[in-house]
C-alpha cells in the first residue's frame, strides 16, 4: 500500500535530509534506531519517493507583487526546483536538459504547474509560502516531526487490528503550527 506522509524539517528538505528522517521507519531498520516515545505509528516503508502518487499536494504562493525570493518568471543562474522548493516532476524534467536550457525551461514549466492561478504545485516547500495550509491539516496519512521527537498516523496497528487515531487532525494541526517557520515535504511511502 502507498501512503502520503508529511515530513517537517527546519532545513531545506534535500534527499539526504529526507532519507535521514525516514531511516528509523525503514522496515529493515534496527529497532534500536527508533527513538520517539510512545506507541510507534504505522509509518513503515520498504520504498519511498518525494511526491510520488501524492505529487503536487502543496501549493506555493506565486504572487507577482511579492516575488523577491522565488522570482518565478525570471530566468535564473540556478534552477529553483530542488534548491528553493521540491518538485519531483520538475527536478526530473529539468535534469533531462543541459545546464544551458534548464532555467528557460523551468520558467515555462511554471505555467503548466499552476502559475496562472497564483500558485505552483510542489512536493516540498517553506510552510509560510503555502496557500493551502488549512486544507493540508485534513490530508495525509501520517507525519514525522523530528525536531520535536514526534510522529503520528491516522491509525495504529494494535493487537492485530487497525485502530483509528481520533486525535490525528488535532495533532497534525499542532505540528503544522509549531513548524510554520520550517519546511513541509510530502513523501509517498510503500509498505
Amino acid at each position: 500500500m502507498h501512503y502520503p506522509i508529511y515530513i517537517f524539517t527546519k532545513e531545506f528538505p534535500t534527499d539526504e535530509v529526507i532519507e535521514k528522517v525516514l531511516a528509523p521507519y525503514n522496515d529493515d531498520a534496527d529497532p534500536d534506531l527508533y527513538t520517539y516515545p510512545g506507541v510507534r505509528p504505522d509509518i513503515h516503508w520498504d520504498w519511498f519517493e518525494i511526491g510520488g502518487r501524492y505529487g503536487g499536494f502543496l501549493k506555493i504562493r506565486c504572487d507577482e507583487d511579492d516575488d523577491e525570493f522565488y522570482k518565478w518568471m525570471m530566468w535564473s543562474e540556478e534552477i529553483r526546483a530542488g534548491r528553493l522548493f521540491r518538485s519531483n516532476l520538475l527536478e526530473k524534467y529539468l535534469m533531462a536538459f543541459g545546464r544551458r536550457l534548464a532555467s528557460f525551461d523551468e520558467v515555462h514549466s511554471f505555467l503548466y504547474c499552476g502559475y496562472r492561478d497564483g500558485y505552483i504545485f510542489a512536493d516540498g516547500a517553506k510552510i509560510s509560502d503555502l496557500v493551502n495550509f488549512e486544507e493540508l491539516t485534513h490530508m495525509g496519512y501520517g507525519y514525522i516531526d523530528p525536531a520535536n521527537n514526534e510522529d503520528s498516523s491516522r491509525e495504529y496497528f494494535i493487537n492485530g487490528k487497525f485502530v483509528e487515531n481520533e486525535r490525528y487532525d488535532e495533532q497534525l494541526a499542532a505540528a503544522m503550527e509549531r513548524n510554520k517557520d520550517g519546511y513541509l515535504t510530502v513523501v509517498d511511502i510503500h509498505d
